[in-house]
């Protein structure tokens, strides 16, 4: 049979499907069994802490590697290289998580040396200066971009320079940063804190038993700080020189809502279709049509007590009030107009393909329940997301625009 290549193939949505489901295996741990390879990711995720030097908490995560009682520097990373594990340490406002991925056959000699990671750091002053001297010439190398400068002017102008999602370090602040600093945090938190575990993989009911006798055992809950709420104290339009740059950085956006809102899920589809995927109208216009930039995107950053929807871009200095009109005349377009259908398939098909992609590996169903257990959804999230696709219409998506997209606050940076 010839094919007619005139004719596009037929084309049939896939229909949502019972989502795979993470299991408690006891108060505070879960767990998602799969003999599809042998191997194991274990999360420890611990509450975030807040305290009065900035940084603290980000020097830490990075000396968990730096030296124990049993264990060198050289020889932690040594010994992780040898089993072919890999060990991920994140501080973050809302939660400071320990990752580690190792072979099951190797599951007892790792998880028994990151309990010595956690439990046995000596903080070594040395490794703690070098450690300090690369995150100041970060900072200053950080400092020279528009981009990273516009970024963090955006969310204080959004949040208030004082919220806890608006931080910046300061070289200054690392330079400040004693081994007693590192040290008091470290009894506090690590040495104290109930974290919560989760275990994606081959594993059985002792290797979990295991896990909660090293982790969980004789540790206290503490809960999560509250945060005040952002303070949007900024005029709609903020400038930064930056001397020397030979382009500016562009932020635009305002403060969200969060992902349990009832609009959260038009919202996000509104944005794909401005500015969320590679042939969204901002990169037609903007990058393709007008040649103002390279990129272009906007996204909406949901965090646990506070969400911004944001663009962003780079573009020559003397062309930021054109890529700033066209933003806003692709914004005020989408509002008048909304989507016609054949946009609106591609736009839909496109996330609903994303998104099955997005759940291809045990990891990544552990990471979707974690989203939805953080943000004290259901698992209804997904399915109502999935099928909110293919019944959102253009009406819907002029009235997110106007609701969301609008009386922005501008950020340039250069």
């Amino acid at each position: 049979m010839q094919l007619n290549r005139k004719e596009k193939p037929s084309f049939e949505r896939p229909k949502f499907f019972e989502f795979p489901k993470v299991i408690p295996i006891s108060p505070r741990f879960f767990g998602y069994f799969s003999e599809i390879v042998p191997l194991l990711k274990i999360d420890l995720v611990y509450p975030s802490v807040i305290t009065n030097k900035k940084g603290v908490s980000k020097i830490l995560a990075k000396m968990l590697y730096e030296g124990t009682n049993k264990f060198s520097s050289a020889e932690i990373h040594e010994t992780i290289a040898k089993y072919g594990a890999h060990l991920e340490i994140k501080s973050g406002i809302d939660r400071f998580t320990i990752t580690l991925y190792t072979q099951k056959k190797y599951f007892k000699e790792l998880i028994t040396f990151l309990s010595e990671l956690i439990f046995n750091s000596t903080i070594p002053e040395l490794e703690l200066e070098k450690i300090k001297n690369i995150e100041i010439q970060n900072i200053q190398v950080n400092n020279e971009k528009t981009s990273f400068i516009a970024s963090n002017k955006f969310k204080e102008a959004i949040l208030g320079q004082s919220h806890p999602y608006s931080e910046s370090i300061s070289e200054s602040d690392v330079a400040n940063i004693s081994r007693e600093d590192i040290k008091a945090l470290y009894d506090n938190s690590l040495q104290q804190d109930l974290p919560e575990i989760f275990i994606c993989g081959n594993y059985t009911k002792k290797e979990c038993e295991f896990i909660q006798m090293l982790f969980q055992k004789n540790k206290s809950l503490r809960d999560t700080p509250i945060f005040p709420s952002p303070i949007t104290t900024s005029t709609n339009k903020n400038n930064f020189p930056k001397e020397g740059a030979l382009q500016s950085s562009i932020r635009i956006g305002n403060l969200s809502i969060s992902r349990k809102h009832s609009d959260f899920i038009d919202m996000v589809i509104a944005n794909e279709v401005l500015g969320g995927y590679f042939g969204s109208r901002l990169m037609k216009n903007i990058r393709e049509e007008k040649g103002l930039t390279y990129g272009i995107s906007s996204q909406c950053a949901t965090f646990l007590q506070a969400s911004y929807w944001v663009i962003g871009a780079d573009v020559k200095k003397d062309l930021v009030p054109l890529a700033i009109d066209e933003i806003n005349k692709e914004i005020e377009t989408l509002y008048q107009n909304g989507v016609d259908n054949d946009e609106m398939e591609v736009v839909t098909n496109y996330m609903a393909g994303s998104f099955l992609s997005s759940i291809n590996t045990p990891f990544d169903i552990v990471d979707k329940f974690k989203l939805v257990h953080y943000h004290e959804l259901s698992y209804d999230y997904y399915r109502d997301f999935y099928e909110r696709l293919f019944t959102i219409t253009s009406e819907n998506i002029q009235e997110m625009t106007s609701t969301y997209f609008k009386n922005n606050i501008e950020v340039i940076a250069g």
